[in-house]
């Protein structure tokens, strides 16, 4: 039941909500002290589904959704082929003369050890300024960003000159090998829903430090996924009997030289605007380390430091090959015949794989490990331009929603799902909320003990709001 104080709140975001001026001052007509409430209970709602992925169980999270907007009267699907495991497609259409935007989200969430959090990972508890939980930074933050900007367009009546879509999809954290869920399905059985110019997602961050912030990441391109595995070949045999051509032995010498091997540094473009946004927003001491990687002279002492101190940056520098299974053997006593180690290689976008596989080849130096490589790998998808409406949006938003920082573009070491979007030609950035730099070890995404501060996810909402208004409303 609706009680009073709730209803006098309902009225109070509904008169305070006038039809739309400018886009930039859209944010300005909304009452943000109402409206915060109301994003807190929605955004906790989602942090105490548990839609840990495996198994996933993102359909809980989808209806969730679905029934919000029903009552905002925003129509909705979902879609998906099995039934624990559906994505949510909603639309507010506009009058056509542009193609739409995207806002999407991930309703899955990594696991957790409950045994090592402090708080509860599914209570969602507000403690000292921050909600706990599972989710708060990746990625329900980001879908309730995307979920507020639904609701809010559609109660202020705002005129939109595109429509606006709104995907909260399932299984990003892991995706779906079998394409029976998530944005693998959506992309294809229901591209033709999700067809946009622009689409706003996970990947960035605002960034602070004692409380404020001095930039927002747009991640803007995303290295290539390129791995391979290394197979060693011998001659079983018993234990008691060691073998010079023991799999194990000779796997584990390659995994040894591969693993303290780097290929060499290769600035992007992207990289390199963003080594130019860092010198500006770091102390002297760190920016001149960003300046030294295009020093001939200083270069290789400022790429040890990096490695050494900052491995995001080290694999921002260069394709990065990481060793990260081992598998060979199935008794104690049984030399076995093979043993294959799998490699996760993040190419940069461009790298010569061919090339990288040679020099692999040649530093290994042992005829009896074969690389051996995917039938095929997927195709390299384009970066998004920095020159382009929603990019320049995200600039400008940022300066009036936070006011002393500045934006920098760059590239995500990991993959997002972004990359099937951007292979249909879509322009797709990534944003995200406030993150502490005391919080990027301790409490930051993929931690025990994930955490955003409360005034972190008012502000990130309010943000993603006004650039969707922005991008979307009549001027």
């Amino acid at each position: 039941m609706m009680t009073s104080s709730r209803i006098v709140a309902t009225l109070a975001v509904v008169c305070t909500m006038l039809s739309p001026g400018t886009a930039l001052g859209q944010s300005k007509k909304v009452d943000w002290n109402i409206v915060n409430q109301e994003v807190l209970e929605n955004f906790t709602s989602l942090i105490k589904i548990d839609s840990s992925n495996p198994p996933g169980n993102e359909t809980e999270v989808a209806k969730r959704l679905q029934a919000i907007l029903q009552k905002e009267g925003i129509e909705s699907q979902l879609v998906g082929a099995e039934p624990n495991r559906l994505s949510l497609i909603a639309r507010i259409k506009g009058d056509g003369s542009k193609k739409p935007i995207l806002v999407l989200g991930h309703t899955d969430v990594v696991g957790v050890q409950k045994e090592k959090w402090t708080e509860d990972p599914f209570g969602a508890k507000l403690v000292d300024g921050f909600i706990w939980g599972r989710g708060t930074i990746d990625d329900k933050s980001v879908v309730t960003g995307a979920l507020m900007s639904m609701i809010l367009l559609k109660r202020n009546h705002v005129p939109l000159t595109r429509d606006v879509i709104f995907v909260a999809e399932a299984g990003e954290e892991g995706g779906s090998p079998n394409r029976t869920f998530g944005i693998s399905y959506i992309v294809d059985h229901n591209y033709p829903d999700v067809d946009a110019e622009y689409c706003i997602t996970e990947g960035g961050n605002f960034y602070s430090e004692k409380g404020k912030v001095g930039y927002q990441l747009v991640q803007v391109s995303e290295k290539e996924g390129r791995g391979v595995k290394l197979v060693a070949n011998g001659i079983a045999g018993h234990g008691s009997m060691p073998r010079l051509d023991n799999s194990i032995v000779h796997l584990s010498a390659a995994v040894a030289k591969v693993g303290a091997w780097q290929p060499p540094m290769e600035l992007t473009p992207v990289t390199k605007m963003f080594i130019d946004g860092m010198q500006k927003v770091t102390p002297p001491d760190e920016a001149v380390r960003y300046r030294d990687l295009s020093d001939p002279a200083k270069t290789q002492a400022a790429q040890d430091w990096f490695r050494a101190n900052d491995i995001r940056m080290n694999s921002t520098i260069r394709t990065s090959i990481s060793p990260n299974i081992i598998a060979g053997g199935f008794r104690s006593n049984v030399i076995p015949s093979e043993a294959t180690a799998t490699l996760d290689i993040r190419a940069i976008p461009g790298e010569d794989m061919a090339k990288i596989l040679q020099s692999m080849k040649h530093l290994i130096n042992d005829p009896e490990v074969k690389i051996v490589t995917p039938p095929k790998w997927p195709a390299e998808t384009p970066s998004s331009s920095v020159d382009t409406e929603l990019y320049k949006a995200l600039t400008t938003i940022q300066a009036k929603d936070y006011p002393g920082a500045i934006t920098i573009p760059g590239m995500s070491t990991g993959g997002t799902d972004m990359k099937p979007l951007r292979a249909h030609g879509q322009q797709c950035y990534g944003i995200g909320p406030e993150t502490p730099k005391e919080d990027l070890v301790t409490h930051a995404m993929h931690s025990d003990n994930e955490r955003i501060k409360e005034t972190a996810l008012y502000d990130f909402v309010r943000y993603e709001y006004d650039v969707v208004e922005a991008m979307a409303a009549k001027k």
